[in-house]
């Protein structure tokens, strides 16, 4: 692994509040080394970026959800433009269609979960299950 590649560990694992001896271990270092880069300021920005980057995480979830409803708008053209004609692809409309699929999915349903809204695996299911028809 590269020490490049071991620093950015490190300062991830800094930034999520490990000691240093953490830190180095899960970086593959011993617990001097984090001490050494953590008098270097390159690498003290690092830390400070990583933290600033683990402020702004959201749940995976949620920021895929947000992906696939960005996308909607253009399944439908696609769609749209398929029915009116146009030389769509099969492959391209069925990649349109199975996006709108999976945004609906993801709509809330009485009785899925407290929320209403569907489990992950239940849509890893449903959607399974649709494309065994």
């Amino acid at each position: 692994m590269s020490r490049d590649i071991k620093k950015v560990k490190a300062a991830r694992a800094l930034a999520r509040g490990a000691t240093q001896a953490a830190a180095g271990r899960e970086a593959g270092v011993d617990r001097a080394t984090i001490g050494r880069w953590l008098k270097d300021q390159e690498f003290k920005e690092l830390v400070v970026t990583a933290t600033d980057a683990e402020d702004t995480v959201e749940d995976p979830t949620v920021e895929a959800e947000r992906g696939l409803s960005r996308l909607v708008p253009q399944a439908e053209h696609v769609l749209e433009d398929a029915l009116a004609g146009a030389d769509v692809s099969t492959q391209m409309a069925r990649v349109a269609l199975d996006i709108i699929k999976a945004a609906r999915a993801l709509e809330p349903k009485a009785g899925s979960g407290e929320d209403g809204t569907p489990t992950l695996a239940s849509l890893i299911a449903e959607l399974d299950a649709e494309d065994q028809d």
